[in-house]
């Protein structure tokens, strides 16, 4: 199952929607669409009683009958429920319509997801992509303790909100294809079925094995490489393409995309994108970590001096250029002598008691 990008604008065919302008539940007032994808839309609603914005994503009509679907939904809501961490949008409440489809209210996020800051400001300086995605790192290895895949990291489920006191804060979104972990957990997938963003998936992934938490940390080191360069590492016509790619292809460096990154930068990098996943970091935090270090590193690294024929041909023009004034200086001093008690010059006054 292939993630589908959400909508930025829903245009005037959002204004045939019929759950626009209903109650839900009898408590949720459905206002505007917010974004949607192939199995679901995202509405803005008001909770009655509190007069609260919220978030309601609901089951397209096509996919009520999906059970799978469905039970997805159910286990998003249960997964984001318990994780309680400030960069995963939280989720009050799950029900299901009157036709049978499910529904989850979210936390109301004013904001923009990176894909669209990437679209409209370009890449960002290293410090600046690892300020931003520290926030989503920690989350997702508290998802990774508390026994969930998240399973589609990418830009478009990263959102950037700024709080009323000025801060900003990274918000981990959309558990969709969010998986448990534990061996006896129901399997909503079947095996050797794609799940995912392919230019974000991890190359086991890719080659139909089971995701990890280690292909999660790939995901995010994808967006790492991408909020630096403008572009993910692989990025092919098709989906097929992109996906045998990072399949056989050992990872592009940051200079390859035409950024200036030292030996360390690179190395993290290319470690988090490592085809193998006992290679790559063995958690999100350590990946950040491991960029700040070597992004500090970089930074303060002296200047580095000059080829020594390059000092020495300086060193000689200088000596050139000091013996050239000196000459001339005398030879002004010399002359004022001979004139006979004339006054002396502006060089002889500079230059004598």
């Amino acid at each position: 199952m292939l993630s589908v990008p959400r909508a930025r604008d829903g245009g005037l065919l959002h204004a045939f929607d019929p759950l626009l302008g209903r109650c839900i539940a009898g408590r949720y007032d459905v206002v505007s669409v917010i974004a949607e994808g192939g199995a679901a839309v995202v509405y803005e609603a008001i909770q009655r009683g509190l007069g609260r914005p919220v978030a309601l994503k609901v089951m397209r009509p096509a996919a009520r009958v999906d059970a799978v679907l469905a039970a997805r939904f159910e286990r998003e809501a249960r997964a984001v429920s318990v994780l309680d961490h400030p960069n995963v949008v939280s989720v009050f409440d799950v029900g299901r319509l009157r036709d049978g489809r499910v529904f989850l209210v979210m936390a109301r996020i004013e904001g923009v997801d990176l894909a669209a800051l990437l679209e409209d400001r370009g890449p960002v300086p290293l410090e600046r992509a690892i300020e931003l995605l520290r926030g989503p790192a920690r989350a997702l290895d508290r998802v990774h303790a508390a026994g969930l895949l998240h399973r589609d990291v990418k830009p478009e489920n990263l959102v950037l909100e700024r709080l009323a006191n000025g801060e900003e804060i990274v918000r981990l979104v959309d558990f969709g294809l969010a998986q448990l972990t534990a061996p006896d957990a129901p399997r909503l997938t079947a095996e050797g079925t794609l799940v995912g963003t392919p230019c974000y998936v991890s190359p086991e992934v890719a080659r139909g094995a089971p995701a990890g938490a280690r292909s999660d940390v790939y995901s995010l080191a994808c967006v790492l490489f991408e909020l630096v360069t403008g572009a993910p590492p692989f990025d092919e016509v098709t989906a097929l393409g992109t996906l045998v790619r990072k399949a056989r292809e050992d990872p592009p460096t940051l200079s390859a995309f035409g950024v200036a990154a030292s030996r360390e930068v690179e190395a993290v990098i290319a470690r988090g994108l490592a085809r193998d996943p006992e290679a790559r970091f063995q958690s999100a935090g350590a990946l950040l970590d491991a960029a700040a270090r070597a992004a500090g590193a970089a930074r303060e690294a002296p200047r580095a001096r000059r080829p020594r024929r390059e000092r020495s041909a300086s060193l000689l023009l200088l000596a050139g250029v000091v013996l050239l004034v000196v000459g001339v200086v005398l030879a002004i001093l010399a002359d004022a002598r001979r004139g006979g008690g004339q006054p002396a010059s502006w060089a002889e006054e500079a230059v004598l008691p």
